[in-house]
């Protein structure tokens, strides 16, 4: 029987498997918790909610069960873990869930092959779910010195508000050092005229329709469409998925303002976890339209049907600094990071479109994206912006 089919309750009784999946955020530290939800979920069911691959999650367990691999454990990556003291390297930041197993494997294999340089680099990459708050306080100081001297994660969140990394962008102390001076054409305007943020991937926001709860309504092809007022509380969206939802407010507001804001909370009728849209979508409910990265349109069957807006896909980027300072010492890690291992990995195992061009992302070739723009982001304000976009969506929605 496999591990991921057994209920969490006997799971929960292994230390290893406990250990695993605290840290990776599947469930809480809460016995009570785990009596209650464990003779009642198995793994699956928790895996499927926080939105992890459940095949790769079952070779991650098989693999420390049998002791051949410790992907976090070999990397110290675990945030109870201390950082060195005497690391000459300190990378910081989040993975996205559904490819986080094999981009550690990358990761373990490149260090096995570099175990020297490795002796003196300690790094900290967990699941895109555990979010960024167990980093913003190391953010928080002004002291350059305290944050990490190579920073991975997707969205907008701590990359441009000013309480966070934002100031020190400002003071130019980070470099664009990626092994690619070019992107893929599609992705030519991610690279960053400053030089200070290189992209690795995006995460495309999409949506999907459900046929059935059409009820003779025009069916979407477009943001405009999902924004009608045909939709009014009709449409379910990722609020706690905050990268996402950052960067769709923030696509909206670039192609229809603070108006498309306003529609937007008007139809919104419930938050949920992608794979809980796909999961409730032939329930009896009202939801006709559910926004979710692309990753998980894979996943819809009949009566769902998947849509890539005629505006484009709404993105969410990769973003990865590397501190100028610290070149000689983080290059390696850069090119590890920015090369067509990893590229290969985001593109064709999470539908994570690559801005390398050495490699086929799953694309049918036609499609566009929608980026609020460097001249937004280097030279506004875009993390007061976010915060007004979120009050006018609270202050608006039903």
């Amino acid at each position: 029987m496999k591990y991921t089919d057994k209920k969490l309750l006997e799971l929960m009784k292994d230390k290893v498997i406990r250990n695993e999946l605290i840290k990776d955020n599947v469930i809480k530290d809460d016995d009570k918790l785990i009596e209650k939800l464990g003779n009642i979920l198995s793994l699956k069911d928790l895996l499927s909610q926080k939105g992890f691959d459940i095949d790769e999650y079952e070779k991650k367990i098989n693999l420390i069960k049998t002791n051949s691999h410790k992907f976090d454990v070999t990397l110290n990556t675990d945030i109870t873990n201390a950082i060195k003291v005497d690391a000459d390297v300190v990378v910081k930041g989040i993975l996205p869930c559904p490819v986080r197993v094999p981009l550690m494997e990358k990761i373990a294999k490149f260090k096995n092959e570099n175990k020297d340089y490795f002796k003196t680099v300690s790094m900290q990459l967990n699941p895109a779910s555990m979010g960024l708050d167990w980093l913003k306080e190391s953010l928080s100081s002004n002291d350059e010195n305290d944050i990490p001297d190579l920073f991975v994660s997707a969205g907008f969140d701590v990359f441009f508000d000013k309480k966070y990394i934002g100031k020190f962008v400002d003071r130019e102390i980070f470099e664009d050092m990626s092994s690619q001076k070019e992107y893929a054409e599609i992705f030519a305007s991610l690279k960053d005229p400053k030089s200070a943020y290189s992209v690795m991937a995006v995460v495309p926001a999409v949506f999907i329709v459900n046929e059935k709860k059409l009820n003779g309504r025009k069916f979407p092809n477009s943001w405009e469409d999902l924004l009608s007022s045909d939709f009014e509380d009709s449409v379910a969206l990722p609020l706690h998925d905050f990268d996402l939802f950052n960067a769709v407010l923030l696509g909206i507001y670039k192609l229809y303002g603070e108006e498309g804001i306003v529609r937007l909370a008007k139809n919104f009728k419930v938050n949920l976890h992608p794979s809980q849209m796909i999961k409730t979508a032939r329930e009896n409910n009202d939801i006709a339209i559910s926004v979710m990265p692309y990753f998980f349109t894979n996943m819809a069957k009949s009566p769902l049907k998947s849509v890539w807006p005629l505006e484009g896909a709404i993105i969410s980027p990769i973003f990865l600094l590397a501190k100028k300072s610290k070149r000689d010492k983080v290059k390696p890690l850069v090119d590890l990071f920015t090369g067509d291992d990893i590229a290969n990995i985001l593109a064709n195992g999470g539908f994570f479109p690559s801005v390398n061009k050495n490699v086929q992302n799953r694309l049918f070739g036609n499609e566009t994206f929608v980026f609020p723009g460097w001249e937004f982001l280097n030279d506004s304000n875009p993390d007061a912006k976010l915060k007004e976009l979120v009050e006018i969506f609270n202050r608006n929605k039903n």
